[in-house]
């Protein structure tokens, strides 16, 4: 799980994201996402054609490794930047 924490952040400082249901379902829509994460206690794991990684810790855990002081449920990948977390999220489920 070490290894999908890094590539959060590292998604987090050189790529763009969206945060939340709302959002992520949104971009969804508009076909943007390049992979979703989702939080372990989630009860939806399907947005679109995206592949979803379900994240092995709770909302909370996912919020804290995002650096936010509140729980995250969902982080959809726009742009993976730097991080390399689009292959590393295929390998690890």
């Amino acid at each position: 799980m070490a290894d999908i924490n890094k590539a959060i952040k590292g998604v987090l400082n050189t790529g763009k994201v969206t945060m939340g249901v709302k959002e992520t379902k949104k971009a969804s829509a508009k076909r943007k996402l390049k992979m979703v994460i989702v939080a372990s206690n989630f009860p939806e794991k399907e947005f679109g054609k995206a592949p979803v990684h379900v994240f092995k810790g709770t909302n909370v855990e996912l919020g804290t490794v995002c650096g936010k002081p509140f729980a995250v449920s969902v982080l959809g990948i726009l742009d993976e930047g730097q991080s390399g977390i689009i292959s590393i999220g295929k390998s690890s489920r």
